[in-house]
């Protein structure tokens, strides 16, 4: 990286004064590296379950945990937003969670 790019890089996170602030680009930084993390969570999450789909039990014990680490975010999402768009969409995922949950338990018994 060269040095005056460096030094436009410093620039736009830090002011004179060393506080931190986060500027425009930056957050859509962050924004499009979550979205990617979590497509890649996503798909790394399937292809973990089908890996263990020989074993008997693992794959549903997997899935359990997976659901439920899920809803537990999306549990947490809701109570920290004040965005009824966002609740919503967390809550339809909590919708459709519950009934993965619902059906690997019915399956593990």
């Amino acid at each position: 990286m060269a040095r005056g790019t460096r030094q436009l890089l410093f620039r736009n996170l830090f002011e004179s004064t060393s506080k931190w602030r986060c500027s425009t680009w930056f957050l859509h930084l962050l924004g499009v590296l979550y979205k990617v993390y979590m497509g890649l969570l996503a798909v790394f999450c399937t292809n973990a379950v089908n890996i263990l789909a020989g074993v008997n039990g693992l794959d549903v014990g997997q899935t359990l945990v997976i659901s439920s680490a899920i809803l537990i975010h999306n549990m947490m999402q809701i109570v920290s937003s004040s965005d009824a768009d966002y609740q919503q969409g967390h809550a339809f995922s909590i919708y459709l969670t519950q009934l993965l949950v619902g059906a690997s338990t019915i399956a593990n018994l």
